[in-house]
């Protein structure tokens, strides 16, 4: 196991469920790579645990991995032909001694036959009367994990008092795995392979260039494939959905152009379009103030998306030196990283303002050119409804006040009649007029220091 940090709100959760006196049965869920093993073992670690890590086959391979978990317990050697009699004994382990149980990555046990949701029910049943033992059912399949616990029709439906959802992590967490790493190296690796723990565990890298030089443009590069990785662990068959992904990364952002391109009927594009919303692949943007209502698919998953953009773009170059890969590549990247900066910037807004609806604008000007504000929000001040307008730039050099006048004057494309509002996002700060404006109260200037400090 690599370098554990952060996660400390997900394990004071479990300490708390473990501390109580009652309702220990807990489903946790979220994508794979997300740390939930992770979490689950430090949580069990200095406990007395069965830790049962389900594996992709038959029942009886799985029969036999639960003989073996037992067996490291109480030194008891045993052999099953029912899940029944496997569930019957980790249940005596639990009534003998307080036990944390953990079934982790369940849809795979649950697979190898109908009947063993059931048997899982009755076994979930008798842990919560009998015992003050705890049981947690983790799994990487968010869809098959939600309808199991959630349909009624289920057995499980109702079997679970608490319910976790394993996110990414946040920025402030992953900077922990980059002591060495200076703040605008550390924003940039969070900007390109986003909040998976298992993506940061690097102590070799020392700055941004030679992380991505190692990783995803080095001939043996653990990452240069890790998106259509991604998508055969979460998808089957994985081909249509990476075609939708293809297609969102080419600039076809509307469902007809995704049809279009990808040849799919529109029924079935629909589907695959909400499961990679449902896991965090995609997502829409949220359009405000009167822009275009029809969806706008884009990328969510930061990684994803650079492996889609920038890592599919150095396989023009396969002959090159992996430096000079980067060198040709750094416009590309940095561009990239310019629009991850926005969602970032959004969610620094959500974090700091009292924020009731946040999205972009875009809309035609005078000349029926194309305008677009990188982040608008409706936000509170006290009870009165304000908008909130901002601008994000990720450049190397200051930001002049000539920016602050044009995202005024764009503000004024959109007919807005609420009192306005404006910030200012910049990873290399601010010129002094900008400056002085601030003062005065008429924009929120936020800089790379406030970002990473948060």
């Amino acid at each position: 196991m690599g370098k554990f940090v952060g996660r400390k709100a997900e394990l004071s959760k479990l300490e708390e469920i473990w501390s109580s006196d009652h309702g220990k049965a807990v489903v946790m869920y979220g994508r794979r790579r997300v740390g939930k093993s992770s979490i689950l073992g430090k949580f069990c670690s200095g406990r007395r645990a069965v830790y049962i890590e389900c594996v992709q086959g038959s029942l009886d391979d799985n029969l036999r991995l639960i003989a073996g978990v037992l067996g490291s317990l109480d030194g008891v050697q045993r052999e099953y032909r029912y899940i029944g009699d496997a569930l019957d004994d980790v249940e005596s382990i639990c009534r003998s001694e307080r036990t944390v149980v953990v079934f982790d990555e369940l849809p795979y046990l649950l697979s190898t036959g109908e009947h063993v949701a059931s048997t899982l029910q009755h076994f979930m049943d008798h842990i919560a009367r009998d015992t003050d033992s705890m049981v947690i059912m983790c799994g990487s399949s968010v869809s098959v994990m939600k309808r199991e616990t959630t349909d009624y029709d289920r057995p499980l439906y109702g079997r679970f008092d608490h319910r976790m959802e394993i996110m990414p992590m946040r920025f402030d967490e992953c900077s922990e795995f980059h002591p060495d790493m200076s703040d605008i190296d550390r924003l940039m690796l969070y900007l390109t392979v986003g909040g998976m723990p298992k993506y940061h565990n690097d102590s070799i890298s020392k700055d941004y260039r030679s992380y991505v030089i190692r990783h995803f443009l080095s001939s043996d590069g653990d990452l240069r494939d890790e998106a259509e990785s991604i998508l055969s662990m979460e998808f089957v068959p994985r081909d249509r959905y990476l075609a939708i992904v293809n297609a969102i990364s080419d600039g076809r952002t509307s469902q007809k152009d995704i049809i279009e391109r990808t040849k799919l009927e529109k029924s079935m594009c629909i589907r695959c379009l909400e499961s990679l919303s449902e896991v965090g692949i995609i997502d829409t943007i949220h359009p405000m103030m009167g822009a275009p209502k029809r969806p706008v698919y884009r990328i969510k998953d930061n990684m994803v998306a650079f492996c889609q953009d920038v890592v599919m773009a150095s396989r023009s170059h396969p002959l090159e030196d992996p430096e000079r890969k980067y060198d040709i590549l750094e416009q590309r990247i940095h561009s990239f990283l310019g629009r991850r900066f926005e969602d970032f910037c959004m969610d620094y807004v959500t974090r700091h303002w009292p924020c009731l609806e946040i999205g972009k604008w875009w809309g035609p000007d005078s000349e029926r050119q194309i305008r677009e504000i990188d982040i608008v929000a409706t936000v509170l001040e006290g009870d009165v409804k304000v908008s909130l307008y901002g601008e994000c730039k990720f450049v190397r050099s200051m930001v002049a006040y000539s920016t602050y006048n044009k995202l005024r004057d764009v503000s004024d494309l959109t007919n807005d009649s609420r009192t306005r509002r404006y910030v200012m996002f910049s990873v290399s700060g601010f010129d002094d007029k900008l400056e002085e404006d601030t003062g005065a109260g008429h924009v929120t200037l936020v800089g790379l220091e406030d970002l990473v400090r948060g």
